[in-house]
This record gives C-alpha cells, sequence and structure tokens, in this order.
C-alpha cells in the first residue's frame, strides 16, 4: 500500500514539475528575460564580492556577465529535478531493472527536453536551441544515473540486512 502511495505521489509531482517547465517555455521573450534577470541579479547580490557598493553601471556588466551561465545552469536544474522525480516514481516499481529504469527516466526526460524546446517556436520571441536540449538532456541524464545507483545501493544494503545468518 505505501509503495502504490508513493508512485501516485511521485507520478503527481512528475506531472506537476513538467507543467511548470512547460510554463517558463511558455513566457514570452521579455517576460522570461525579466525572470530571469531578476534570478541574475539574486545570484549576483550573493556571490559577487561587494555587489552592494559597486554602482549601476558595474552591477550591470556584473548581471550581463553572469546571465547566459545562470540561464543555463537554470535548464540543467529544471531538468535534473525531472529526472530525479522520474527516477523516484520508477522506483515504485521493483520488477523493473535498473538499467532499464535509468533508460526509462533518461528517455523520458530527453523526449520532454526536445519537446520543450519545439514548444518554444510558437512562443513570441523565443527559439529551439540544440544547446539547451543537450543541457537539459544531461540534467536528466545526470539524475537519473545519481538515482538509480541509489536504488542499486539501497537494494543491495536491504538485500545484504535480509539474508540468513549462517
Amino acid at each position: 500500500m505505501k509503495t502504490k502511495i508513493i508512485r501516485y505521489v511521485s507520478l503527481c509531482l512528475v506531472l506537476v514539475w513538467m507543467g511548470v517547465i512547460f510554463a517558463f517555455s511558455a513566457q514570452e521573450d521579455k517576460k522570461s528575460s525579466e525572470v530571469s534577470r531578476g534570478v541574475v541579479v539574486r545570484v549576483a547580490e550573493v556571490t559577487y564580492p561587494h555587489y552592494d557598493r559597486l554602482d549601476e553601471a558595474a552591477k550591470t556588466k556584473v548581471v550581463d556577465k553572469y546571465y547566459i551561465p545562470v540561464r543555463k545552469a537554470a535548464h540543467f536544474s529544471e531538468f535534473f529535478v525531472l529526472g530525479a522525480l522520474l527516477t523516484v516514481f520508477l522506483a515504485t516499481f521493483p520488477g523493473l531493472n535498473a538499467k532499464f529504469k535509468f533508460l526509462i527516466a533518461s528517455v523520458t526526460g530527453i523526449l520532454y527536453a526536445i519537446s520543450d524546446e519545439a514548444h518554444q517556436i510558437f512562443v513570441s520571441g523565443r527559439a529551439c536551441r540544440i544547446l539547451d536540449v543537450l543541457i537539459d538532456s544531461a540534467g536528466v541524464l545526470l539524475a537519473a544515473g545519481i538515482g538509480v545507483l541509489i536504488i542499486i545501493r539501497f537494494r543491495g544494503a536491504k538485500s545484504e540486512r535480509q539474508k540468513p545468518e549462517a
């Protein structure tokens, strides 16, 4: 019963997260840039020494320098989360082996990354970028790989605990 609850909750989380990704991709270029700039400013405030003491021109230079790396990190992160959620969902199917779970999570996440970028063709000011698909895919692959390694380790430790002592 517990496994079924985790399965349904994790599936809901996967679908909600896909909706979040879709919503970000549906933002027109000006809104997307505005949101990204806000995040970049927060990152700069935390990571750039004495950012708060800089004049506006210097702050703009810092933000411009951080802009692309932060946007690409956001791509990676949102698809890393998707890969992790897919792996948690697949972990609720004990009959599937770890390699197959990795394959399913990876293919599902990569196909969603492709569809997400293709969707942006239809959004004003946005474009489909192969680099973004590759970054998204890297996030999914890393999360699925880590998740499957954790599953293997957890199941191995569990089976060791269940072995009868001689």
